[in-house]
């Protein structure tokens, strides 16, 4: 059976901490009450977790590429030793 949009989106609004204490303690016993719906939060859950974990990869491979790109290229090497004098005691 395929879950409704509004399921999803309230889930969603639990793991991402937006609902009242009320309405979030009224998800916390369905999870615990019913078996679906603590696999639901699982599955969702997760999801989310690969979804930031893909993006944090996407965002290292792109700031890879630019510090390759600041420190080969020979008309971006002085500015780049500019930047690291201000780190550097």
């Amino acid at each position: 059976m395929r879950k409704s949009l509004h399921d999803i989106e309230h889930l969603e609004a639990y793991i991402q901490g937006k609902l009242s204490p009320a309405e979030a303690q009224k998800v916390q016993t369905e999870i615990l009450l019913h078996p679906a719906k603590y696999q639901d939060w699982l599955s969702q859950r997760e999801t989310y977790a690969l979804i930031q974990l893909a993006g944090r990869q996407q965002l290292k491979t792109e700031l890879q590429a630019i510090h390759l790109s600041l420190t080969q290229d020979p008309n971006k090497w002085r500015w780049w030793q500019k930047i690291q004098a201000f780190f550097v005691d």
